[in-house]
């Protein structure tokens, strides 16, 4: 029998490493399959993927390819497991580099005191395609000097965020974040110039 991933780590570090970490989402069932796209897409194929779209065969074409189903999830296998660490469409694209919010969100979590929470958002650049934006949650308490403290922290990383905003996030009825939905809603400097447009 191979050893599991808990039989390996101690309590501390498996919650650290597979559970905080982001965690497996495990193996595939009997009779299924997944692969990782050359763009980290997760595409998945079995007898429970559809066959297409009713009467939308355009759509069927975009997400359907001699029965793999582009999931939009992205992921990577780690030890044999699946784990999922975004979705392809919140990728931000930055002048032809792809970053994951939730890579920059883990980047910034060493710099962020208290108990702020906060995600990262695509914003739309008309050069860049995308920058980064950052939003802090306040649907608790008020602004702060630990907020303004945090601010000043993230300036000195090296993913510096084009935009902060301070507002509610934006979420499902499950808790996740709506990046697209609060990343359409800020806006920051684009930068043009002739230039860029000649």
């Amino acid at each position: 029998r191979q050893m599991c991933i808990r039989d390996r780590l101690c309590s501390d570090d498996f919650l650290k490493e597979y559970i905080w970490n982001y965690p497996p989402v495990g193996l595939p069932l009997e009779g299924y399959e997944y692969r990782i796209s050359e763009f980290g897409e997760v595409e998945v194929k079995g007898p429970n993927v559809m066959q297409g779209y009713w009467r939308n065969e355009d759509a069927t074409a975009a997400v359907l390819n001699e029965g793999w189903l582009k999931t939009g999830d992205i992921g990577y296998v780690r030890e044999g497991y699946l784990v999922l660490n975004g979705r392809a469409k919140e990728i931000i694209n930055r002048g032809g580099e792809s970053t994951y919010p939730a890579d920059l969100e883990e980047r910034y979590c060493g710099l962020v005191q208290g108990e702020s929470s906060y995600v990262v958002v695509p914003v739309q650049h008309k050069i860049l395609d995308n920058d980064i934006g950052l939003c802090f949650d306040m649907h608790t308490g008020e602004l702060s000097d630990v907020h303004i403290g945090n601010v000043l922290a993230i300036l000195q990383c090296s993913f510096i965020p084009a935009v902060i905003s301070y507002k509610r996030v934006s979420r499902t009825s499950t808790g996740k974040p709506q990046r697209l939905k609060d990343g359409r809603e800020l806006f920051c400097y684009q930068a043009v110039s002739y230039t860029h447009l000649t």
